[in-house]
């Protein structure tokens, strides 16, 4: 499935692939990316992260953390948001 976003000045389209076929996941995924403008390579900064940090070890895995934090941390993101997103990052397919 995918999600069609416009860039922050709304004239760019781009698109992201989602694993699942859930339709309610792809619309989440929308609607965070848009609440919080994520710029496109941060998006898929974000989503290469987290794929890489379920292969690696415990002291790589809290540098990779720390980078998604400064990176949420820069959008002002939530603190109850972190595992949403994360879940959605989790999905794409880039």
């Amino acid at each position: 499935m995918a999600v069609i976003l416009k860039t922050n000045d709304m004239k760019e389209y781009f698109y992201y692939d989602v694993k699942e076929t859930n339709g309610k996941k792809a619309l989440e995924l929308k609607l965070i990316i848009e609440k919080y403008n994520f710029s496109k390579e941060d998006v898929i900064k974000l989503s290469s992260l987290e794929k890489e940090k379920n292969q690696l070890g415990f002291f790589a895995k809290d540098k990779v953390k720390r980078e998604i934090i400064k990176i949420y941390k820069y959008y002002k993101v939530k603190f109850l948001d972190y595992g949403d997103i994360t879940a959605c990052f989790r999905q794409l397919d880039l």
